[in-house]
């Protein structure tokens, strides 16, 4: 009889199995981190995402994008980004805990829908989520399909991606944040989550794609299909539906 293969771990990842099961590293952030403030970045695709986590990466935020990560490394404590995980879900499961969740500044940046959209279609272009001769009225067609009412406990899909930003932000019509960033004046907004956080730290420009200014992209097919995706976005967020 062929003997069964058996997972035969390291003595490094026995260590880290044990560290991570017993709150270890839990502990540690506590201790490296005891005086800074607790606050969640809800983080939006195509916002200015990577430039804030970088920003207050020195300063503690962990970036957890997974439920095990959440398990083993988030004390419920400090400064956090999850990334693309459903906030919501998060808290129904308690890995977010409610004192956690009372206690922290709740953020997160915003970008007009138009320009936002821009920025997406290059960005999948650039990593191959798309077919390399779709054009930009094709996309913004494809998007109108996309099913936004569906319920998720992560956006890290080609979809989630697309989600409408209230989608991110928001509970039942109920707003998840104590502050909304505009990325349009994200240098004035900064300020404001500089004095809650506490902190001082420059905001850089990462990550970005190089297109030309987002109203040369669009015809009036595509202005209306992203108007009836993200009519939600415009409206509550403020943003003019005008070109």
């Amino acid at each position: 009889m062929a003997e069964r293969d058996v997972k035969r771990w390291s003595v490094p990842e026995i260590v880290n199995k044990i560290k991570r099961r017993t709150g270890y590293y839990k502990r540690q952030y506590r201790r490296q981190y005891p005086t800074v403030k607790d606050a969640v970045f809800i983080w939006i695709p195509k916002n200015g995402g990577t430039s804030m986590y970088q920003a207050l990466k020195p300063h503690g935020m962990q970036y957890l994008d997974n439920e095990a990560a959440v398990r083993f490394y988030f004390p419920n404590k400090g400064l956090v980004s999850f990334g693309p995980l459903n906030y919501s879900h998060l808290r129904a499961k308690n890995l977010v805990n409610e004192s956690f969740h009372q206690s922290a500044f709740r953020f997160a940046i915003v970008r007009n829908p138009y320009d936002r959209t821009v920025s997406s279609f290059f960005y999948f272009k650039q990593n191959k989520w798309i077919h390399p001769k779709m054009s930009f009225r094709e996309f913004t067609y494809h998007i109108n399909k996309i099913d936004f009412k569906k319920d998720c406990s992560s956006f890290n899909t080609y979809e989630g991606y697309l989600f409408p930003q209230l989608k991110y932000i928001s509970n039942r019509d109920s707003l998840l944040t104590d502050f909304i960033a505009r990325l349009e004046n994200i240098h004035e907004d900064v300020e404001v989550i500089k004095q809650h956080l506490q902190l001082e730290f420059e905001f850089p420009r990462l990550n970005t794609t190089e297109h030309e200014y987002y109203k040369q992209y669009y015809c009036e097919d595509s202005k209306q299909n992203i108007l009836k995706a993200y009519r939600e976005d415009f409206e509550k967020l403020n943003y003019k539906t005008e070109l």
